[in-house]
């Protein structure tokens, strides 16, 4: 797993922690640049996570971060 989405992943798994969705939200869109329809995507995969862990938010984020190539 690429070490920038562990480092964003460990401060997202904080906003969420924090039950501070707002300022989550803030921060994928703006540092993260993901546009809306992927936010909501991600938020309901890490709310279906049994544990929130930033390796398992990292994952999620890597999922949505790569390019489909054809």
């Amino acid at each position: 797993m690429s070490a920038i989405w562990n480092h964003h992943a460990l401060h997202l798994v904080d906003f969420m922690n924090g039950n501070n969705e707002a300022q989550a939200r803030m921060y994928i869109e703006q540092l993260m640049l993901f546009p809306t329809h992927i936010q909501d995507r991600i938020f309901e995969d890490i709310s279906h996570l049994s544990h929130c862990s930033s390796e398992a938010v990292a994952t999620i984020i890597n999922k949505y971060s790569m390019i489909d190539i054809q």
